[in-house]
């Protein structure tokens, strides 16, 4: 039983990606579609890299479907933080920003690597009596600029 409602949630989503597809259609539409793939496939890969997508076995199909739904929450909030950025940069007139490693600039910066910038930021807080003291967060120049691109107050940080 388990193994037929897998396979009927892959025929579902099989017949929403046909449903999707024209069968005949204007030469040019058909065109913009398949040189859309290279940026379709992009996203979907990163199920299994940045995301690390493992095989996972549930026994309710609902589960497997709330899975994918969470997977491509995941996705749709990666690329909304690349599309804020570069909109930005281009709005400001940035070229690049060196966010690759060792300090390379990148054209393009991608989700993983804005995300790897924040890694190092830290909270320390500690209980003293009957207050709490807290250090204040110190972020470089490239991390406030990152945020201003996002629109992102970066008084959250201090």
């Amino acid at each position: 039983m388990l193994f037929c409602q897998q396979i009927n949630i892959v025929e579902e989503a099989g017949r929403i990606v046909e449903h999707q597809l024209p069968d005949k259609g204007p030469k040019q539409e058909i065109l913009e579609i398949y040189k859309y793939q290279p940026y379709v496939e992009r996203r979907h890969a990163l199920l299994k890299s940045e995301l690390e997508v493992a095989r996972v076995y549930l026994k309710k199909a609902s589960r497997v479907v709330g899975m994918v739904h969470a997977h491509f929450l995941a996705m749709v909030v990666e690329a909304l933080i690349e599309r804020t950025i570069r909109m930005s940069m281009q709005r400001e007139g940035i070229d690049s920003l060196p966010i690759l490693p060792e300090g390379r600039p990148s054209k393009t910066p991608t989700t993983p690597r804005v995300l790897e910038t924040f890694s190092g930021v830290c909270w320390y807080e500690f209980e003293r009596e009957n207050e709490t003291v807290a250090f204040p967060v110190r972020l470089t120049s490239l991390q406030k600029k990152l945020l201003r691109l996002l629109g992102m107050d970066k008084a959250a940080y201090e």
